[in-house]
């Protein structure tokens, strides 16, 4: 079975910092917080999980700009997520960025259901991108917590974030591959307007199939290509079906129409990718 996900307005992303990020990295400078929807407060977050529910959603990725340490201040939105998750039958996806252990344990017993993170591995990539002294271990740390916690954790893969170049997206697939997690899921840097990065060239979709190949072949369970990659790039999607990618955010007609002449079933979701995770 292929999975074809169209988030859209029944699976928005929140921002608990609205357009603020202490980092501004490199490929974003908070561009993508604006298109977020602001909920800066507890209260203002459980208001909006309510109307969501009310209007059809299903759920929502919780996110915001990092701190100087590079975390998500989600820990403090607990209590609301416990709320949320009472009171309403949606899915929460949070994006936690280097969250420490008592941060994933605490929103773990709120109820977030999945834990969606970012995995670089090349420390010069984390300094030059993020502005971070980061290293391997940070990361293996990271997974080890959600593991140990008995979180659902889906580990995204940004190919060409060094400025549109592939330097660390193999290590950070044989670093994943010590690890037990259902879902991967591959992005693909988009040269932003108002960024650092917004003149580098897209990543080659052919490089961008290679690594795809090499996660299928070293990773256990489902690969994804996630939402944020260059839509213009369309060539490759036909060749990751064959390859056996399970599942695309919006993918193409041309796509869907050939999995179904292959007598593949095609099952279209209004969520996240992530949430392949939890059997979705």
């Amino acid at each position: 079975m292929f999975h074809a996900y169209y988030p859209g307005v029944r699976f928005p992303s929140v921002s608990v910092t609205g357009e603020v990020c202490a980092l501004r990295c490199k490929h974003c400078n908070t561009h993508y917080l604006k298109g977020m929807r602001p909920a800066e407060t507890p209260k203002k977050l459980v208001e909006f999980a309510k109307a969501l529910e009310e209007k059809g959603g299903k759920g929502f990725l919780l996110s915001g700009g990092s701190d100087s340490r590079g975390i998500v201040p989600l820990r403090p939105y607990a209590q609301a997520i416990k709320e949320i998750k009472k009171e309403t039958g949606l899915i929460i996806n949070a994006h936690i960025g280097f969250a420490d252990k008592e941060d994933i344990q605490t929103l773990v017993a709120a109820g977030v259901d999945v834990f969606s993170v970012d995995i670089v591995g090349d420390e010069t990539t984390v300094k030059s991108v993020y502005g971070l002294n980061r290293e391997k271990e940070d990361y293996v740390r990271l997974m080890s917590d959600l593991e140990g916690l008995g979180a659902t954790a889906v580990p995204h893969i940004t190919a060409g974030l060094d400025f549109g170049r592939i330097k660390g997206e193999y290590a950070a697939i044989d670093l994943l591959s010590d690890f037990n997690h259902k879902t991967t899921v591959f992005l693909s840097l988009i040269p932003t307007r108002g960024t650092a990065m917004e003149s580098v060239s897209p990543l080659p979709e052919e490089e961008f199939l290679s690594l795809l190949e090499y996660g299928k072949m070293r990773l256990k369970g489902d690969i994804l290509v996630g939402c944020m990659r260059p839509r213009h790039q369309k060539e490759w999607e036909i060749r990751a079906v064959d390859m056996g990618i399970g599942g695309i955010v919006i993918p193409t007609e041309r796509t869907i129409e050939y999995l179904k002449s292959k007598g593949a079933e095609v099952k279209r979701h209004e969520h996240c990718c992530a949430l392949r995770a939890l059997g979705l």
